[in-house]
């Protein structure tokens, strides 16, 4: 019983999670090729890389308003972007990029906004795990579902801000730390319990 248990478990939170995907990716090309978002992580990043200014490369993102983390995250992103579109013959040089990102920035706002996808549903992953562990299974299983048809962070999963990469980051840490809180709970429970 207890294996069929965790078999349903697993299939119900893949569900979950392919759920949260689903929501996530339709219409994830919004308002393409205009662009009606602030992008600011994106821009920074392509400054970065300095592609459109014909700046060199650089690792410093100039803009300290935001967290650099997704600075980092989208620069990588990008880099890979163009990597794929050089490779299979989409684009041959810096300017075809450029000229792409000025006049149809599609390709490289679908993959930054699929960061923010990838992290929302990792963020519906470790709202399970933080759930689970501080109260059961099943108020795991209510919390992940909860969280991945809220409404307010599908969109913004769907959008290139700061606000999913932080939300995740701050789930893994709630989740380590619940981890943390159990561990230091059973280590100071058992020596209790033997000398009863």
């Amino acid at each position: 019983m207890t294996s069929k248990r965790i078999v349903n478990q697993r299939t119900l939170l893949i569900l979950i999670l392919a759920a949260a995907a689903w929501v996530r990716i339709t219409g994830l090309n919004w308002g393409l090729p205009h662009t009606y978002e602030e992008a600011t992580p994106l821009r920074v990043a392509v400054s970065m890389w300095g592609w459109v200014t014909g700046q060199p490369t650089t690792l410093n993102p100039s803009f300290f308003n935001y967290p650099s983390l997704s600075f980092y995250l989208h620069f990588l992103i990008q880099g890979i972007l163009f990597l794929v579109l050089k490779l299979t013959g989409a684009m041959a040089s810096v300017a075809d990029w450029r000229f792409l990102y000025l006049t149809d920035p599609t390709p490289q706002y679908v993959a930054a906004r699929l960061l923010g996808v990838t992290l929302g549903v990792m963020t519906v992953l470790f709202i399970y795990r933080t759930a689970r562990a501080a109260a059961g299974w099943r108020e795991g299983l209510v919390a992940a579902v909860m969280f991945a048809v809220n409404p307010f962070h599908v969109a913004r999963s769907q959008m290139i801000e700061v606000d999913i990469p932080l939300t995740f980051f701050f789930t893994v840490t709630a989740y380590a730390l619940v981890c943390i809180a159990q561990r230091a709970r059973e280590r100071t429970q058992h020596p209790v319990g033997n000398a009863c």
